[in-house]
This record gives structure tokens, C-alpha cells and sequence, in this order.
């Protein structure tokens, strides 16, 4: 018996149904009709590619004496997202196609081969498409009627910056900024992995201001970006698919490039006068809000100056995520404070106008 034919069968199997469960993902759950298509486009080809050799993968194919038939199987340690259930199915799907596709040259298959080199390529493609995918969702489900906490150990009366944030957090707060200019790189890294690491067990988005190398050091779940930073699309060549990039902006024309450039948020601001940021320009008001709100495809942060008593005319003009730095770091009980304000986002909510990216980003189901 010729054991690369046995090889290439199971892996043609394996394959398929990786590509067939991630096809149903994307077809049923991600409603993405592009990304489907290719996928069954994909599965039809690797069935055909191997056409010419089925009978002898089928004469070879030995399920009843494959020594991993009774292999234990190790049960889940939680339940997975379909984001996350699609990237395994095409990494297994990848995985396989490699295999099989070496046991077709040992065999002298050269032409079949080729063939599986280009499905491992497309599937290469599909991944990063994923991953796309499942960040732009997880941005969206954060980006509402959250707060976007910063940290200011200059504004926290003393408290340290790892205190601050587990007062954030323990309050219900879901996005975190650190935002530090003054420290040293070494102090910098040590207190971002202490966040990262209580931001893991809050279950909340972890957010790093400016510094790339930071953001990678810290395993944040994203890196936020001011206009005179570098450019959305070599940021993402650096940090990759998975990291999310958010981008200050002060105009509309601000934030159609960073939407063009692939931005997964928009920083919307200052919308009122603001102390806490060096070289700040000019309060841009509640306009900007709106315009946001009537155009912005992407999740976005209203930010700058923004306190429980001006948050209404914020939330009016269609913000359902804010931005805080002192209302927060300089309250004296800062969990009831941030509390407080999730109240009254959570009730300002259900009058407000719902933005553009929100209903985009309900027409579709979860990922999630």
C-alpha cells in the first residue's frame, strides 16, 4: 500500500470540511456573501484537483486501522465565538493542504501539487479577510454606550495609574487608554502589562496611546494614533491583522482618510476646551459630533472635555461612546463616578439618534 495516497486522502477530507465549516460561518453567521462565495469556490476546487487520483485515494483510504481513530479528543475549556471557530477551521484547512500537497511530490504530482499551492495562497488570503472581519466586530460591539477610559497620573491626585484603571474597570468601564508621556520606557512597559493583565480579567478592550513598540510589548488589543503619528497603513504593516488602530481626528476631511486608510475608530474631538493634552488644537464642538454620527461608517470616540453635566448635548447629537480623563481620575470615589456616568450614557442612549456605523453594524449578526 502507497501510504502518501492515504495521506493525501486524509487531508483532502480534513480540508474540505475545514473550508465547509468556515464557508458556513461566513455564509450564515457573517451574512458575507464575497467571502462565502470564495470559500465554496475554493472547496469545488480542491475536490476537482484530485479528481484524476480518486479511485486510488479511495482503494488506499483505511479509517478502520488509523491508529489516531481512537485518540481522545480534548474537550473545549470554553465555548468559542464564530470569529474565532472560522480562523481555526481555515488554519486546519491550511494545515492540510500543506500536508497533502507534499505527499503529492513524493508521488510525482507536480501538476496536482501546483494546484495546492494556490488554494494554500488563497487561503492565506481568506484568513487575513477574516481576521478583518472579526476585528471590525469586535470593535463595534465596545463602541457602545461604553465609556473610553484614559489614564493621567498628572490628574489622579496621587493615585497610580494601576489603581485608577482597576476603579474603571470594577465600575463596568470597557475600553482603557493608557496614555502616559512623562514616564521612562522601562516604567511605561511594566505598568501597560500590568493593565493588559487586568483588562484580560474585566473582559475589556486595552488600548495604547502613540507608541507601536508599546502597544506590541503589552499584547494590547490596539494602538490609537494622533495626526501627527505615522500613517494608518504602515502601522498595520507593523502590528498586523489582529491589532485594532484608532485615529484622532478634528474634521471631516480628518476622518475620511482615516476611514479610507482602514481605521477601526475614530477619536471625534475636542469637543469642548480641554487641559489634559499637550499642543491640543481648538474645541471643535458639538458639529463634529453630528457629522460623525450622520457619516462615520467606522465605531467612533466623542472625547475632549467631556463631564456628567455636558455629556447630554454629546449623546443628543449621536455619540454612544465617551471619552473621560479627569472626570474620572480626579473624582474622589472614581468607581461611583464612573457608575454613574454608565447610568446616564445607558438612559441619554435610548433618546439619541443612533450613529451610522451602529445600524451598518446591526444589519448583520455577530460574529461574536
Amino acid at each position: 500500500m502507497n501510504n502518501f495516497y492515504r495521506i493525501i486522502d486524509a487531508n483532502i477530507n480534513r480540508a474540505s470540511e475545514g473550508i465547509r465549516c468556515a464557508e458556513d460561518i461566513a455564509r450564515f453567521v457573517a451574512e458575507d456573501k464575497g467571502l462565502a462565495s470564495e470559500l465554496k469556490m475554493l472547496r469545488h476546487k480542491l475536490r476537482k484537483s484530485v479528481a484524476v487520483i480518486e479511485p486510488f485515494l479511495l482503494s488506499h483510504r483505511d479509517s478502520l486501522h488509523d491508529i489516531s481513530r481512537k485518540t481522545k479528543h480534548v474537550k473545549r475549556a470554553e465555548k468559542e465565538s464564530y470569529a474565532q471557530s472560522f480562523i481555526k477551521n481555515i488554519s486546519r484547512a491550511e494545515e492540510a493542504v500543506r500536508s497533502a500537497e507534499e505527499a503529492l511530490r513524493n508521488l510525482g504530482k507536480e501538476e496536482i501539487a501546483l494546484v495546492m499551492q494556490e488554494i494554500r495562497y488563497s487561503l492565506y488570503d481568506v484568513s487575513k479577510k477574516g481576521l478583518t472581519t472579526t476585528r471590525k466586530e469586535k470593535v463595534l460591539s465596545y463602541f457602545t454606550n461604553n465609556i473610553y477610559g484614559l489614564t493621567a497620573s498628572k490628574y489622579s491626585r496621587g493615585r497610580d495609574n494601576i489603581t485608577v484603571v482597576k476603579a474603571m474597570l470594577k465600575a463596568g468601564v470597557k475600553i482603557i487608554q493608557y496614555r502616559e508621556k512623562k514616564y521612562t520606557r522601562k516604567i511605561m512597559l511594566k505598568e501597560a502589562r500590568e493593565i493588559r493583565k487586568l483588562t484580560r480579567e474585566y473582559n475589556a478592550l486595552f488600548i495604547v496611546n502613540d507608541y507601536i513598540d508599546l502597544a506590541i510589548m503589552s499584547e494590547a488589543d490596539g494602538i490609537h494614533l494622533g495626526q501627527d503619528d505615522w500613517p494608518v497603513q504602515d502601522t498595520r504593516s507593523i502590528v498586523g491583522e489582529n491589532m485594532i488602530i484608532g485615529v484622532s481626528t478634528h474634521a471631516p476631511a480628518q476622518a475620511e482618510e482615516a476611514i479610507r486608510n482602514g481605521a477601526d475608530y475614530l477619536g471625534i474631538g475636542p469637543v469642548f476646551s480641554t487641559n489634559t493634552k499637550e499642543d491640543v488644537c481648538d474645541a471643535v464642538g458639538t458639529e463634529y459630533v453630528k457629522y460623525a454620527a450622520e457619516n462615520a461608517e467606522i465605531p467612533w470616540v466623542a472625547i475632549g472635555g467631556i463631564k456628567e453635566h455636558n455629556m447630554y448635548h454629546v449623546c443628543k447629537n449621536g455619540a454612544r461612546c465617551i471619552a473621560m480623563v479627569t472626570e474620572l481620575t480626579m473624582a474622589d470615589d472614581i468607581e461611583k463616578k464612573a457608575q454613574s456616568v454608565l447610568r446616564t450614557l445607558e438612559e441619554l442612549a435610548k433618546n439619541s439618534p443612533e450613529p451610522l456605523y451602529f445600524k451598518i453594524g446591526n444589519n448583520r449578526n455577530s460574529w461574536e
